[in-house]
């Protein structure tokens, strides 16, 4: 079994949970758990996304979402100016409540590719949507939601 601190340990945990009960929350709610203490911040709310769009009015899976939202809020707290977390911040906001964002998250290396070359992660984001777009002065973030640029 797992130990404190033992990350592959609670990994085997977590999958075992999932593979003997996979109709129960529990292995996935604490694999949630594993990635938001990991800092995997994307792979946690996909996790709690896919579990809401099962169970929309899972109090577990609000909960820790909920504390995803708040490591977001920390994180900017910490450093207002912390890109990655203001686009997944923005990008986890607007989606509708059991919306993916599966197709949405594109996986960068902030610090190598925008930090280190004095690129800004939030206007590639928003040229990145706006290109990607279907409609012209706006930039669709999710949910049908749009910013004029």
């Amino acid at each position: 079994m797992a130990r404190k601190g033992d990350a592959a340990g609670m990994e085997d945990v977590t999958q075992l949970m999932q593979a003997g009960a996979p109709e129960k929350e529990t292995g996935y709610i604490s694999e949630a758990r594993l990635r938001l203490a990991q800092k995997d911040y994307d792979a946690a709310l996909d996790i709690l996304n896919k579990l809401l769009e099962k169970n929309p009015d899972s109090v577990p899976a609000l909960l820790v979402k909920s504390d995803a939202l708040a490591a977001f809020d920390k994180a900017l707290e910490l450093d207002p100016q912390y890109e990655p977390a203001m686009v997944n911040k923005a990008m986890t906001e607007t989606l509708a409540e059991g919306e993916k964002m599966d197709n949405k998250v594109k996986t960068v290396e902030y610090y190598k590719d925008f930090l280190m070359q004095n690129r800004s992660y939030v206007q590639y984001f928003l040229d990145e949507s706006l290109r990607t777009s279907d409609r012209k002065g706006s930039m669709p973030v999710t949910n049908g939601r749009a910013i004029s640029p």
